[in-house]
């Protein structure tokens, strides 16, 4: 793997900082600012991979009822389903460690 020189300049509390990290670290400064800079390289291909895959995952369709809504639906099914029924899907959702909502 062949390697090429780059010259930079930095304002004097940069220099003084990155220094100082280097020191810390026990490495040259062109070492330091190296590593830096290949791993600050590696942060953002892995953030730009996380924001493709999030624009992949498509949007719910339709506008999400209010919670009263949903609230008295999930009182609608528990009196149809009645108590036995609604507390073995309470155990499910517990069982999944999911929270549940409790009417006691």
């Amino acid at each position: 793997m062949g390697s090429n020189q780059v010259t930079l300049r930095l304002s004097d509390e940069a220099w003084a900082r990155y220094s100082a990290q280097a020191e810390t670290r026990g490495v040259a400064l062109s070492t330091f600012l190296r590593q830096r800079l290949e791993r600050q390289d590696e942060f953002l291909d892995s953030e730009l991979a996380l924001r493709a895959q999030r624009a992949a995952i498509p949007e719910p369709a339709g506008p999400t009822p209010p919670p009263g809504e949903l609230i008295e639906i999930l009182l609608m099914m528990r009196m149809l389903a009645g108590p036995q029924k609604s507390a073995v899907a309470q155990k499910e959702i517990e069982r999944q460690g999911l929270p549940t909502w409790d009417l006691k």
